[in-house]
């Protein structure tokens, strides 16, 4: 039987939005019915759904105030269902680790909330949204995780197939709580 799950996201430029985007239709590609909701704009009510999955872009180490906000507000109803988390975060660039910056972690703690799957994944630079002051900072950042600093060009650092297997985890949790 399909499940109806949500998937609200917070995003600053707009690429939480794409990997959020993924995250459903890769779900909807299960068989199940996925509302998607950008939690700056409307809000959700989480207790509608059968799982709920949260994502935010991580920027100088913390998440999207809304996004813990939401967790915060919706604590109760979040711990009595499976539910994911997804950052965009820079330290995932060519990384192995679920959580290679500790931001997921550390925001856990600090809700007293952890989801049953989680994952951080590299996003987008945007170079070229940025006056050269900023890119310059940009670059320092960039050469410190090993990304292209090539300011020319924006560069989407993503590894879709790591987005697609967390939507393919979620999706046999949600398997496994039907059997």
């Amino acid at each position: 039987m399909p499940a109806k799950v949500l998937v609200a996201y917070c995003t600053r430029s707009g690429f939480t939005r794409e990997v959020a985007h993924r995250i459903a239709a890769k779900l909807r590609e299960h068989g199940h019915e996925v509302d998607l909701a950008d939690l700056e704009l409307c809000l959700r009510h989480p207790e509608r759904y059968d799982m709920v999955v949260l994502g935010s872009g991580v920027r100088r180490g913390e998440h999207h105030e809304t996004i813990e906000k939401f967790i915060l507000e919706h604590h109760d109803t979040l711990a009595a269902r499976p539910c994911g988390m997804f950052s965009v975060d820079r330290a995932a660039y060519h990384s192995e680790e679920a959580d290679p910056g500790g931001h997921l972690a550390r925001m856990f703690r600090k809700l007293g909330w952890t989801p049953q799957h989680s994952v951080a994944v590299a996003g987008r630079i945007d170079y070229r949204q940025h006056a050269w002051p900023a890119r310059i900072v940009m670059q320092l950042v960039s050469r410190y995780f090993g990304a292209p600093t090539d300011a020319s060009r924006d560069h989407v650092l993503t590894e879709w197939p790591r987005v697609d297997a967390f939507a393919d985890a979620l999706a046999a949790m949600l398997v496994a709580k039907a059997a």
